[in-house]
């Protein structure tokens, strides 16, 4: 039990729906998602340009009010009544793209908890692995571990061995928090059993 830090905790709630999975470009499918009867979305690959030095779990994360950005997606589900935190964008890449995000309806909100799990904090400026938390009711927090492996991790080695180092880190991410109420939520690009 922790007190969600952001304003009022939601209301007493029997369920708190959750859905993750890739989104591909949240610019292009936000629209759809705002019709979605869920409390909580976790993207992976949001692609939406964030500020410099932008991190989740670090000071700086764009749209964490959702609103103030200028990006029309930010402001439109802000006028909604969600909020969310997006990590920054893959930097190996040069066109927008990769990148988490915790997205939820208010009166829920979405906290920043701390790892304490260096080999998983070592990923959060990738745009490949992030922790959020986020506000359930009761004052009861659940922790989000949210991952996005490499492309073509299937048939590239590179990409295998990379994801691979990725899973490692959020193992040892879910391993320190195994009395806490978390998930994993993740589109590792390949199949686990290829790992």
């Amino acid at each position: 039990r922790q007190p969600a830090p952001h304003g009022p905790p939601a209301p007493p709630t029997r369920t708190t729906t959750i859905e993750s999975f890739n989104v591909t470009s949240l610019h292009t499918h936000w629209r759809h998602l705002r019709r979605r009867r869920v409390d909580c979305f976790v993207l992976q690959e949001h692609s939406q340009p964030m500020g410099a030095g932008t991190r989740v779990g670090g000071s700086g994360c764009c749209a964490c009010t959702l609103g103030g950005c200028g990006h029309d997606v930010c402001e439109a589900l802000r006028a909604d009544k969600w909020h969310g935190i997006f990590s920054p964008l893959d930097p190996e890449k040069r066109a927008p793209t990769g990148g988490l995000a915790t997205i939820t309806k208010l009166p829920r909100h979405v906290v920043l908890p701390h790892s304490g799990v260096p080999s998983f904090d070592a990923l959060l400026d990738g745009g490949r692995a992030a922790l959020t938390g986020v506000d359930i009711g009761n004052h009861c927090v659940a922790e989000l571990v949210n991952s996005y492996g490499w492309p073509n991790g299937e048939t590239c080695p590179t990409s295998r061995a990379r994801t691979a180092g990725l899973v490692d880190g959020v193992l040892d991410c879910l391993e320190a928090k195994k009395n806490t109420l978390f998930a994993w939520c993740t589109d590792l690009n390949c199949l686990p059993a290829s790992l």
